[in-house]
């Protein structure tokens, strides 16, 4: 019996660390964070907006491009001047930074 000592050592050794790391994650996964509402008896899960970027607001100023395309201008949280186009090849909308048009606002 005393041969196979060692092997059941690290055969227990080799669960108790599977089920240490295991643990770890499974904590890790469901520690996010949660917005509930209480109403009555009733609970409401809010939306999170973790993975939106900060709000910007629409000004009154337009940009003309080159070709003659007109954009509302935006302005960031952190007050730089935008425009919201969509991409050609993947119809994705993206920010467009005006850092001309900053300099000249922001003066």
């Amino acid at each position: 019996m005393k041969k196979y000592d060692w092997r059941i050592k690290n055969i227990i050794m080799a669960v108790v660390i599977f089920i240490a790391i295991y643990l770890m994650f499974f904590c890790c996964a469901t520690a996010q964070g949660q917005n509930v509402v209480r109403k009555g008896n009733t609970f409401i899960e809010q939306p999170t907006d973790t993975a939106s970027r900060p709000k910007a607001k629409k000004t009154g100023y337009v940009y003309v491009e080159k070709d003659g395309q007109a954009y509302p201008v935006w302005v960031s949280s952190k007050g730089k001047y935008f425009i919201i186009k969509v991409s050609k090849r993947t119809g994705n909308e993206y920010r467009k930074y005006l850092p001309e048009l900053t300099k000249m606002l922001t003066k």
